[in-house]
């Protein structure tokens, strides 16, 4: 198994990992969260930057809670090929249908307000810009799969996925996750999200 950190490492935000596991002679990748930078203007060239494998090559995501820094960009990562399903407790999946449009209207109005503000000569600096549309939401909560605490379930031959109360805030879990590579017993690797507090 690989494991590459993609945000969240040596700062707050944009919580993504990407993981490659071998199963059945095959290379596989799953991504555990897929969230937004935040914070100006860096953060946005980072929401911008490409993924260093297509998102075609996706066959899940896990996704931890709702909190915009660890599910922000989901919309975006479906526009861009993702297909797959998107595993998350019934609580998130809740939440998301309301954090979800609203990311996508604030920053429909960010863009909005600077276009009027750029037309009366009071914009300065480079125009921000609209990671995703609210057609891209709904069209992304198509594609999340329920799994309620406690419920282990087979994501393919080989992985299994059970969700624990991780307390941080309604609906977030922690993720196990136990991978029998090719070759090798059945290992468990432990995605805790964000605990407590």
């Amino acid at each position: 198994m690989k494991i590459q950190f993609l945000g969240a490492a040596g700062e707050v935000t944009g919580s993504r990992h990407a993981v490659e596991v071998n199963l059945a002679g095959k290379t596989r990748h799953f991504m555990v969260d897929y969230g937004m930078f935040q914070g100006g203007r860096k953060a946005t060239n980072k929401n911008l930057e490409p993924l260093p494998f297509s998102p075609k090559e996706l066959d899940f995501v896990i996704l931890t809670h709702a909190h915009i820094d660890h599910s922000g960009l989901l919309p975006r990562l479906c526009a861009q090929g993702f297909n797959g399903p998107i595993y998350c407790t019934s609580a998130t999946y809740e939440l998301l249908k309301i954090l979800l449009l609203d990311s996508a209207h604030l920053q429909r109005a960010d863009v909005e307000r600077a276009e009027r503000k750029q037309k009366a000569g009071k914009w300065r600096g480079e125009m921000p810009v609209a990671l995703y549309s609210r057609e891209g939401v709904e069209m992304t909560l198509t594609q999340f799969e329920v799994v309620e605490y406690g419920q282990q379930i087979e994501l393919m031959p080989g992985i299994h996925l059970e969700f624990r109360n991780a307390g941080h805030m309604l609906g977030s879990a922690i993720a196990v996750i136990d991978v029998a590579e090719d070759g090798s017993q059945s290992k468990r690797y432990v995605f805790s999200g964000a605990i407590l507090g």
